[in-house]
């Protein structure tokens, strides 16, 4: 006779590799229960490696980075995963760096934060671009900072150093839509309208319902002669979402300044 089939008994290549992942899971997860994040790093380290589509398995890994002060290391981990998983992984990894990459150290510093954006809203860009400066002394890599100070600048109309901050915070993060929306901005004022249009396209992609993100976006296409591509952004904006008046207003302008090029026929 020849050789006997292996039966399910014999059969066990993918047992023996399911075997220790399952164990270094089992472990993590204990650790973890005991706030043992240092401990629980290496076997959810072992369990992602051996798990690489498993989204669960990332976001327990980046959690016990973050819990032993590796926030940068976190981060990394999230953004690596991002960028192979589907749609609906992709967004879920994208709102936890997106929230790791703006999380301040200390409550203080959050309070002098929402001080410092309370005097932009109220005109006062240069007190509150030093108060954020400030702010950043001690909040190196946070990019709700980065942001709010690139965002002094582009009030004030300095396009060079507004970009230069939009980019940085783009090094920390670069799925963040919102990021994606100033640097088009920026593009625009600076009547780059191809690269400001492509820049903003992208960005809405992941910023669909975004109004100030819509009206930039239809703006970039009128700059670029492409009045009839505006009015449709703004349409299909408007009806997903009706009661965006700025939408509305701005496809009206739209509207009225087609109807005021267009030659009237003589009957």
């Amino acid at each position: 006779g020849g050789s006997p089939t292996p039966g399910r008994s014999d059969w066990t290549p993918g047992r023996s590799r399911r075997g220790p992942a399952l164990a270094q899971q089992l472990r993590a997860q204990e650790l973890t229960a005991q706030g043992k994040w240092a401990e629980a790093i290496e076997p959810l380290q072992e369990h992602a490696r051996a798990n690489p589509s498993r989204t669960r398995s990332v976001i327990d890994l980046s959690r016990a980075l973050l819990m032993t002060g590796n926030r940068n290391e976190a981060i990394a981990v999230l953004i690596n995963a991002a960028g192979s998983r589907g749609p609906k992984d992709r967004a879920a990894l994208i709102r936890r760096i997106n929230a790791l990459t703006r999380l301040f150290k200390g409550n203080a510093n959050f309070q002098n934060f929402q001080d410092a954006v309370r005097n932009f809203r109220a005109g006062k860009q240069t007190l509150a671009r030093e108060a954020l400066q400030r702010i950043l002394e001690q909040e190196r890599d946070n990019n709700e900072v980065i942001l709010a100070i690139g965002q002094c600048y582009l009030s004030d109309n300095d396009l060079d150093r507004a970009f230069e901050f939009f980019r940085e915070a783009q090094k920390r993060n670069p799925f963040d839509p919102e990021i994606k929306l100033l640097l088009g901005r920026v593009l625009y004022r600076k009547e780059k309208w191809d690269e400001a249009t492509l820049l903003l396209l992208e960005a809405m992609r992941d910023a669909e319902g975004s109004e100030i993100g819509t009206l930039w976006l239809s703006q970039a296409l009128v700059a670029q002669g492409k009045p009839g591509e505006a009015e449709a952004v703004l349409e299909q904006h408007a009806k997903a979402h009706p009661l965006h008046l700025e939408v509305l207003l701005e496809r009206a302008r739209i509207r009225l300044r087609n109807a005021a090029t267009t030659p009237v026929q003589q009957p």
